[in-house]
């Protein structure tokens, strides 16, 4: 119909016809549901808090001591059908952080029931903030522990390094959080990127892997993933999986 439909509305009769909301109280997709809201910070604080009690539509936003790579992990309490939303990210958006950031969802959603429960990701990802959305809540909701739970692995040459000078010793340690945030006994192109390593990384995090590490497997490992992923042409997929090659 070219006209709008207030001039015609009159004439159809859409009475006995079925209805469906477009738009109804669950979003099939939380992310660009939360997208949408309007986030305000009511107080900030510099200690850390033993616990918190938060309502329907409160927030909190927790800042990690570093950028780091692990499974976000909470005990929390609540009522019958509460609704807590999980995000997390590598900075904030004014006060609050993104669910929806580089083209993936950084988000989990919980149902509660009435007990007291620990909840842990299945996979890890990379963030410095996380932030808990109280979406929908009958009572108050109880956030008792925080954190990250993070695999470390154990290597037997790891070096060590310190000098006079605090501004190297500092890029030392970024170094270090940088290489160990991006990889999982397997190298990646960010903690929260891409979940394979770019050809444009790989030399880096294998120079870096063997000096701060002590270690070639990491190296060695890459090395035959590349070449067991050569084409007949010789080129080599960018990243798997991939389309792109070089």
């Amino acid at each position: 119909l070219q006209v709008p439909f207030q001039s015609i509305g009159e004439s159809l009769d859409v009475s006995h016809m079925n209805r469906n909301s477009y738009y109804g109280h669950g979003p099939c997709d939380a992310s660009a549901h939360l997208m949408a809201y309007a986030y305000t910070a009511k107080e900030v604080w510099e200690e850390q808090m033993d616990g918190l009690e938060l309502e329907h539509g409160d927030y909190v936003v927790m800042e990690l001591e570093k950028y780091v790579r692990g499974c976000p992990e909470l005990v929390l309490q609540g009522s019958p059908g509460d609704i807590v939303d999980v995000m997390y990210g590598e900075q904030l958006n004014g006060h609050f952080v993104l669910p929806y950031a580089h083209d993936s969802r950084r988000i989990y959603t919980l149902i509660l029931d009435d007990a007291l429960r620990r909840w842990q990701s299945v996979t890890p990802q990379g963030m410095r903030f996380m932030m808990v959305l109280i979406r929908h809540a009958a009572k108050k909701v109880s956030i008792q522990q925080v954190g990250v739970r993070k695999n470390t692995p154990n290597y037997r040459d790891a070096t060590t390094f310190a000098c006079a000078d605090e501004l190297i010793n500092q890029v030392w340690e970024t170094s270090i959080t940088t290489l160990e945030a991006s990889h999982d006994r397997t190298f990646l192109n960010s903690g929260c990127g891409a979940e394979g390593q770019l050809m444009g990384d790989a030399m880096i995090q294998a120079l870096a892997s063997m000096h701060i590490f002590g270690t070639y497997e990491l190296s060695e490992k890459a090395i035959r993933e590349f070449a067991s992923a050569q084409y007949e042409t010789g080129e080599i997929p960018a990243i798997a999986p991939s389309d792109f090659s070089v």
